[in-house]
């Protein structure tokens, strides 16, 4: 926004204020104090202006976003710039004596805050929370005080992070504090953290010495003070008391409290996430100034390159998942219960370990993390590149400070992270294979020593981490040493590769590097809930390819015992604005939908990893199917059902009837080869170990005869999906059945390549976009051996490739006589837009249907056909 703007803005702002016609319904807080502080939520009652225009203010609650559906559509882009917030105060007259802060937990990405129009305070960074405080410039002869608050989300080379692979939604989309204090206080300008620090150094299973370091601020006259500290157990039962008596002198006044150690403390862990309470009060005179609280856990650990990871003195497999704060329709403006539910969902899972990727995320995620019992790496939002100037580095500096003291007293952090595949683009934001710019990696590896340098002073008790791509850039200039573990992105079997490749590349970084501490921080593979496939294949987004993925994944992992850990990427599918695949927009590698739906993919490590008895019967994501019939007699498809347990042999039903007793393999895995007939399938799995373990599904089955004449008048619908191996349900809950080459009597292609579209490329104007992501290149003849009848044919289209100097350009045919002449694609729409074109048609006999595309110009390409029948 320029400056004149601006000052319009907040020239308006003022007059608002001072009207006595607010538009702001004025918030009135009648709260007592208690032991001199007061936290007060302030998210109701605020106003946004969409469009900047100042007689178009609207009413929002906070948590907020504007971009919660734009970076979804078929606009090119999402919004990314400055806008306004604005919410009026009415202050307690007893609140004079009395500071007064404002406390934010996340505004993206730069929020500069005003007070009656005043400039009070900028923060730089869209995950951290900062506290400004407002005490001077509220004015207390009107009561009613205005805070207008500007945001902006634009790109700016001095703030990581520079490019993403998410939305960078923009708004205060977390929580927002008043914060009432006495003038003697524990200090809230520390980085916006809670003012003191707790840490457990030697800590053992027989006792625990417990270490306070903090500040107390005083906004008065010099005088002594004393600081008492009790630590309470779970059950509210004190343990420990601790004082120091001080000279309070005018500012900041360090302090430090030793306890003697507690015996026998009750360790923290996944399993038992057992925690303590403090209690930390400011007393004067006898009087209490400020109180302040904290839950935190007794723990230690360490990582080791040969042996892994240990907890609590004891052998520790790290299982773990990756998390971003997005969710569909709400953006990042998640409400403190779906942080929880999402931590939740993770924890049932049977994951001990979420990486927080790739920023600092809400206080409740780490608050759910704590007390559900998950380890937590979290990590600065530096990732890609680098700005080579003072001020970028400065702020990632900042930004990792905010991070450590915001976050410190959670007993589930034992990660801090720096940065992640920050050699995957070069320093003019542009994907690049191999640096060869000796200057530009000389100054990536001075900013990763400087960050890594920070995070161990801020916190030794920790570790601080890395996660690199696959490229030796890393190792070639030094820069994979820096950290004291490091984190491996490796997509074998999805990007490049296959399955197995990942843990040979590890067994070879591990013998050449055995001092590196190794832990694989992402791996995954994505998956379309509205995709499935008897014969998946890479980059197909069946859900039955992500479970071959993350089975083979796994049995690998189970062997490697020196990896630190892992991390699957991603729990939940996420958004990733300008990419392609089955979804536009979407990171489908989730083990969870956007809307939070469970895949398939999910109960397979809920087998595995949660002790709790599960037989699930893998088929939630494939219930209604469809195919031609393996039996010429008969109308069946034999097909593969697999069910995961983790309580002993499993017997399978089909409609009663037992179809065999599996034992589970070493992950959880048993397997049937069943005829699915038409119509409704009812399977049941049964644990013989445990009653309550078993599963029951329905299986719905539209099945053609492998000769369409034996339908005669009873085929009223086809639809294929041109091009894939998969099955396509769609937004209408119709079926698309699979591609194949021709066999008389059906359908199928004569010629043509079977491609996906480029995962870079983002399909519109469509709401079957899985539909357009497979296609036949170069296809000149389609046959299918319909009936006779009326029919309705609609075809399918799009380009499917960034053409420049040529179109494609064809004739359509219908049994030979020209229906579309000169049809163009690249000419006459956008790239990547769906097209669609129907016919209607008479066939007579046996004459079947033929689509024929003639080339004029360049390649003919389809990407799906619908038939509808009309009449006999």
């Amino acid at each position: 926004m320029n400056s004149s703007f601006k000052c319009l803005i907040l020239i308006l702002l003022i007059k608002v204020f001072i009207s006595a016609e607010s538009t702001g319904q004025p918030v009135v807080f009648s709260k007592k104090f208690h032991d001199g502080r007061q936290k007060i939520l302030v998210n109701s009652g605020w106003e946004f202006l969409p469009n900047n225009d100042e007689e178009e203010w609207i009413s929002v609650n906070l948590p907020h976003t504007w971009n919660n559906l734009d970076p979804f559509d078929d606009e090119e882009g999402y919004h990314r710039g400055e806008h306004w917030y604005r919410k009026t105060l009415k202050l307690n007259d007893e609140w004079q004596s009395r500071k007064l802060f404002l406390h934010f937990e996340g505004a993206n990405q730069v929020a500069s805050v005003y007070i009656n129009g005043k400039f009070i305070g900028e923060h730089i960074g869209g995950y951290s929370a900062f506290t400004l405080e407002i005490t001077d410039h509220v004015d207390w002869a009107s009561s009613e005080n205005m805070i207008a608050v500007s945001v902006d989300n634009s790109h700016n080379p001095e703030i990581p992070p520079l490019s993403v692979g998410y939305a960078l939604y923009g708004g205060i989309y977390r929580d927002v504090y008043l914060l009432v204090t006495d003038p003697v206080h524990f200090d809230l300008n520390d980085h916006a953290s809670q003012g003191f620090y707790i840490s457990t150094p030697g800590l053992g299973h027989k006792n625990s010495e417990i270490h306070i370091n903090g500040t107390v601020c005083n906004g008065g006259e010099p005088d002594d003070f004393l600081v008492k500290a009790i630590i309470r157990d779970a059950d509210g039962k004190e343990v420990l008391r601790q004082g120091s008596q001080l000279e309070l002198d005018t500012g900041r006044n360090q302090f430090r409290l030793i306890f003697d150690k507690l015996k026998n403390p009750h360790l923290w862990s996944p399993e038992d996430p057992y925690l303590y309470s403090l209690e930390l009060s400011i007393h004067i005179n006898g009087l209490v100034r400020d109180k302040v609280a904290a839950d935190f856990g007794l723990r230690y650990f360490s990582f080791h390159p040969t042996k892994g990871f240990s907890l609590n003195g004891m052998p520790y497999k790290i299982k773990g998942t990756n998390r971003h704060q997005d969710y569909k329709n709400l953006g990042s403006a998640l409400s403190n219960e779906i942080h929880y539910d999402d931590l939740k969902n993770i924890k049932e899972m049977g994951c001990n370990f979420v990486r927080l990727a790739h920023y600092p995320q809400d206080p409740a995620v780490l608050e759910a993390a704590d007390k559900l019992g998950l380890l937590v790496w979290e990590e600065i939002p530096l990732v890609n590149y680098i700005t080579e100037t003072e001020d970028f580095s400065n702020n990632c500096v900042r930004m990792i400070k905010e991070m450590i003291r915001q976050h410190f007293n959670h007993p589930s952090v034992i990660i801090w992270g720096s940065m992640n595949e920050i050699l995957l683009w070069s320093k003019d934001g542009e994907r690049i294979r191999k640096h060869e710019d000796i200057a530009y990696l000389q100054n990536v590896r001075k900013l990763a020593s400087k960050l890594d340098e920070t995070i161990r002073q801020e916190d030794p008790h920790r570790y601080s981490a890395m996660a690199i791509h696959s490229s030796n850039d890393y190792f070639i200039n030094d820069i994979a040493q820096i950290p004291m573990i490091l984190g491996f992105n490796l997509y074998h079997g999805w990007y490049s590769g296959k399955f197995g490749g990942f843990s040979n590349q590890l067994l070879k970084i591990h013998n050449r590097n055995p001092e590196l501490i190794i832990f694989m921080s992402e791996y995954g593979a994505g998956s379309d809930q509205h995709l499935e496939s008897s014969n998946p294949e890479r980059f197909d987004f069946t859900g039955r390819y992500q479970i071959l993925y993350h089975e083979s994944h796994l049995k690998q992992i189970n062997k490697l015992d020196f990896l630190g850990g892992t991390a699957i990427w991603n729990q939940f599918d996420f958004s990733q604005p300008q990419i392609g695949g089955s979804i536009p927009h979407l990171n489908q590698k989730g083990m969870v939908s956007w809307d939070r739906k469970n895949k398939d993919a999910y109960y397979f490590y809920r087998s595995n990893w949660n002790h709790e008895p599960q037989t699930y019967i893998a088929s939630r994501d494939w219930q209604k199917r469809i195919g031609l019939s393996d039996d010429t007699a008969k109308q069946i498809l034999t097909r593969g059902i697999t069910v995961y347990s983790n309580s002993g042999p499993v017997e399978l039903f089909q409609d009663g009837i037992s179809m065999g007793v599996q034992t589970p393999d070493e992950i959880s895995k048993t397997s049937w080869m069943i005829p699915l007939h038409q119509g409704m399938n009812q399977l049941k799995a049964i644990s013989f170990e445990n009653s309550l373990s078993g599963d029951s599904l329905q299986i719905s089955c539209k099945i053609f005869p492998q000769d369409f004449s034996n339908l005669l008048d009873t085929l009223t619908y086809l639809r294929i999906n041109v091009g894939s191996n998969a099955q396509y349900l769609d937004s209408n809950e119709k079926l698309w059945m699979e591609d194949k080459p021709y066999n008389p009597g059906n359908y199928g292609y004569l010629d043509g390549t079977r491609k996906v579209a480029d995962r870079h490329l983002v399909i519109t104007h469509t709401n079957n976009e899985p539909l357009y992501y497979s296609y036949l290149d170069g296809v000149s003849a389609y046959r299918i051996d319909l009936p006779g009848g009326r029919y309705m044919i609609e075809l399918h289209f799009l380009e499917a490739e960034y053409m420049k100097d040529e179109t494609r350009q064809f004739h359509i045919k219908i049994n030979n006589k020209i229906r579309s002449r000169d049809f163009s694609l690249a000419g006459n729409t956008e790239s990547s837009r769906a097209v669609t074109t129907s016919f209607e048609v008479s066939i007579t006999g046996n004459e079947g249907l033929t689509l024929s595309f003639e080339s004029i110009k360049g390649k003919p390409v389809l990407h799906g056909i619908s038939i509808n029948k009309i009449s006999p």
